[in-house]
Parts: structure tokens; sequence; C-alpha cells
């Protein structure tokens, strides 16, 4: 059966239409605009046609029109308006013969059988349309941006990471917090957010949730070589923790997500030579590769064993010094042990291999 459209801000006029048409028709509604052209993103698939009034809030009728056409180029669309002009001003976009206002019954009913039996008029492709096309882009963006309500929730481990987020995020958006899974579980149902923000170790928790299907998920890494690891089909964005324009790349990327766009990927720098970027020797990746640690967690690792402290490893590594924290805990983490257990079976399984190769080593 049918399944129609009916974009108007009269209530009475929608409920005209609606039972003036078959039972058996399916019908969606919207009030304004905006929200049609949405409506035409979600259902563009089964839709059969689209009943449109021209004077609408948010977004007006011939821009609704220009949008649908841009989503969807064969979608019948038929103009229900009181104004005069609507023939002229539709007639480059593909419209059906227009209805006006006030309509007979019998006229309307007519004309909503013979809208689906008819076909559709071509689209005109005139200099004109293409600019109109790339106008009402440029303005549903704009409409877009000036809805938006940004609401975010942090759920990253560190404490002093989520005070700084929500520090940075204030004068942006409305921020909540998540300690564990169960409670952004909770707050993901209570309400409906713009992003999670998560650290790249939460990523797959956070994949496996049901609930978080429909949740775009911005991932702050560590540093760039972490951002590179991540699988960025699966997220909306990567930023990277210590990035100078952390604050401004956040705000472009929820501002694009609240207005249904793709943000701009995070462009890295060249990737140095792999000598340059990690200082663990081939030895010791081989030592661990079997327990799942990236090669940087490696290069604190093997840092640490020769006796640097956490400042000096930071220091040689150029990351900040909070950092080595964070890698000690997801080391420890991927062994199941406490931080001070998980570096004291890392320097036993170094020790243990050197003192293996010395062994092996022909004696003079």
């Amino acid at each position: 059966m049918p399944t129609v459209l009916i974009i108007d801000d009269d209530p009475d006029a929608r409920d005209y239409v609606r039972k003036l048409a078959p039972a058996s028709w399916t019908f969606l509604e919207a009030a304004d605009g905006l929200s049609g052209v949405d409506l035409v993103r979600q259902h563009y698939r089964e839709l059969d046609l689209v009943v449109l009034d021209l004077q609408l809030p948010q977004m007006d009728g011939k821009t609704a029109c220009v949008r649908i056409r841009a989503i969807r180029d064969d979608l019948p669309i038929l103009p229900f308006t009181g104004y005069a002009n609507a023939a002229t001003v539709l007639d480059d976009y593909g419209c059906l013969e227009p209805i006006f206002k006030p309509a007979r019954p019998d006229v309307l009913e007519q004309k909503l059988r013979e809208a689906l039996a008819q076909p559709m008029p071509p689209v005109n492709p005139t200099p004109l349309a293409e600019l109109a096309r790339e106008q009402s882009e440029q303005l549903e963006r704009l409409i877009r941006r000036q809805q938006i309500d940004l609401r975010v929730v942090v759920y990253v481990e560190s404490s002093i990471k989520r005070a700084g987020l929500e520090q940075t995020l204030a004068l942006i958006a409305q921020v909540r917090e998540a300690r564990t899974l169960a409670e952004l579980d909770l707050h993901l149902h209570r309400s409906s957010w713009t992003a999670v923000i998560a650290d790249a170790r939460a990523v797959p928790s956070l994949l496996a949730m049901s609930s978080m299907q429909s949740i775009p998920i911005v991932v702050l890494a560590v540093d760039s070589v972490d951002a590179r690891t991540i699988d960025t089909v699966s997220v909306a964005a990567v930023l990277v923790e210590y990035d100078p324009a952390l604050s401004t790349r956040l705000r472009d990327v929820l501002t694009a997500l609240a207005a249904g766009e793709r943000p701009e990927p995070l462009m890295l720098p060249d990737e140095p030579d792999p000598d340059e970027r990690h200082v663990a020797p081939p030895r010791i990746v081989q030592l661990f590769h079997c327990s799942g640690f990236t090669r940087r967690e490696l290069d604190v690792i093997w840092l640490e064993y020769q006796g640097l402290s956490s400042k000096e490893i930071a220091r040689r590594l150029g990351i900040a010094e909070l950092t080595i924290g964070s890698r000690w805990r997801t080391i420890a983490a991927k062994l199941h042990l406490s931080r001070p257990e998980a570096e004291a079976w890392t320097r036993t399984r170094i020790a243990e291999s050197n003192r293996q190769r010395d062994a092996d080593e022909p004696q003079e």
C-alpha cells in the first residue's frame, strides 16, 4: 500500500488529506519543512508521494521541495497550497500540478489518486534550478546550525581527563559524565545525545552496546600514533587529546553531528619513520607479541625497564607525563593485574629473555 508524507503546519489540513485518502494508505506527517526533509531522508525508500504546503515554518516549501529533490529525484511531490503562483515557482523542480486551498473534497480525493497513477514530471535541469539546489543546501545547513543544542556524555577512565573535558565543553555543550558502562547506559536511555566522547580503549565496549547503535562516538586518542590504530569506519570522529586546537575541533565535530553531517576527518601529520617513533627494539616487540600491547605501550615498558622515571619516559616519547600512568593502566588491564604487578611481570619477562639470550650466545 502507498506511503504518503504530508508536510503542512496546519493540523486541520493534514487531517483533511488523511480523511479523504483511501484507508489503506500509510501516512507520515511533518509540521515544518525541516522535519519534512528529515522524514524523507529517513524513509526515502518506502515513500510513494509527498503532499507539500509552501507556507511552512523553519524551511519554506520551495526550499523543502529542492532538498527533497536532492535526496530522491523520482519522488512525486504534490503541492497543496494557497500560494497562487505555485505552478511557476515549482515548475523547474518536477512537481505535480498543485492543489489550491481550499479544495473541495472530491477534487482533493481525485488529485491524490491521480498523483500515484500519473508519471512524475521531468526535472528541468536549468542553471537557475542548479543554483537553487546549491542555495537550498546552504540554507538547510544554516537553519540546522541555528537550532543546535549540543548534549554530550563523557565516558573516559581518568577523572583528570573527565574534568578537563567538562571544562573544555562547558561553553559549547551540555555535559554529563559517566564513570561506568552501566551509568552510561542509564544516561543514553533517559535522554537523547549529540555524541559520546570516549577513550580509544572504550570503543569495543561502546560498539557492543545495542543502545549505542544510533549514538555517534567521538574518540579521544592519546596521540597521533593511537589515532591511527582506531577504525574510523565504526566511529564518528577521532581527535588527539593533546591537540592545541582540541576545543575548536570538538566544537566543529559536535556541531556537524548535530546538523546531521559527517565531521571532517582529522588530518594527522605525516607518519615519521618507525625507528624515530618507537624505542622498543624488535626483540621486545617479539617477546610480547602475544600480549596485545601496542607499540607505544611497549615503548613505555622498555623505557621503564631501563630505569627511566615517568617524567623521563614522557619527555623521551614526547607525550604528557599523565599519559604514562594511563598506558600502565591499560597494560595492567590487558594482563588482568594491578599496575605494580604488571610492572614486575614485564620486568621479569625482559630479564629472563636477556638471560636466555646471554646463555644462547657463543662464548669467546
